[in-house]
């Protein structure tokens, strides 16, 4: 009995290494690269637009007003609606574009495939982000470790189609006994996104437009990895 946790550890499947993670990460996203960028910047086109026909007005409504009045506040509403939904669409379409085995994969087809999944896939995020701020104003720690337990949980609707609190549990699931592992492999993504940020002095629009989609990609291949260890 006294050998056993050292037993149960000696038969612990490792993660593969971080090295081979980036590799096998590179050589996903040079395939779909073209198309998740195009998606991004859909998103920015859509967003602009938003911004132009609910944001402008509300804004020169305030300006002129001297405050804020109810037309006003709807305007600003709508465009937050409106950027929303586009923000979730968009994440969901990069998803998707993961998911599929297609080498043609058009923008168009993406976004049709993604269209019906908005509502479950924003559902996931808050949810997640709602516990996850809960762990932050109780103390900074459970924050930490809630958001590595969920980390995953937006492939696993994707992927396993489970929906809300199921998929935070199935993240959960995949996460615990290798926390640490995914913590860092996290970090360590976080670090390589700040530095090519600091490199590139347009930090911001790198991020979103190529670093964005590849940290999409590069946690995916941590779900597979620990899906193909947990079943």
């Amino acid at each position: 009995m006294e050998n056993q946790p050292a037993q149960l550890l000696q038969g612990k499947k490792t993660l593969i290494p971080i090295t081979e993670l980036f590799k096998k990460t590179f050589g996903f996203y040079k395939t779909k690269v073209f198309l998740m960028m195009n998606l991004v910047l859909v998103s920015w086109a859509v967003t602009l637009v938003i911004g132009l026909v609910f944001g402008l007005p509300a804004v020169f409504l305030v300006w002129k007003q001297g405050g804020f009045g109810l037309f006003s506040l709807l305007l600003l509403l709508l465009a937050a609606l409106g950027i929303a939904v586009v923000h979730f669409w968009i994440q969901t379409a990069l998803l998707c574009a993961l998911q599929s085995k297609e080498a043609k994969l058009t923008v168009k087809n993406t976004l049709q495939e993604a269209k019906n999944k908005i509502g479950p896939y924003a559902w996931v995020v808050i949810l997640g982000k709602l516990i996850t701020m809960a762990g932050l104003v109780l103390f900074i720690i459970p924050g930490i470790i809630f958001s590595v337990w969920f980390s995953l949980s937006c492939y696993v609707f994707i992927f396993e189609n489970k929906k809300g609190m199921q998929a935070l549990k199935r993240s959960k699931e995949l996460v615990k006994g290798y926390w640490w592992p995914i913590f860092g492999r996290i970090l360590i993504l976080g670090l390589v996104m700040c530095l090519v940020g600091w490199i590139i002095k347009i930090g911001f629009l790198i991020n979103a437009l190529f670093i964005g989609p590849f940290a999409l990609a590069y946690m995916y291949y941590v779900y597979e990895d620990l899906k193909s260890i947990k079943g």
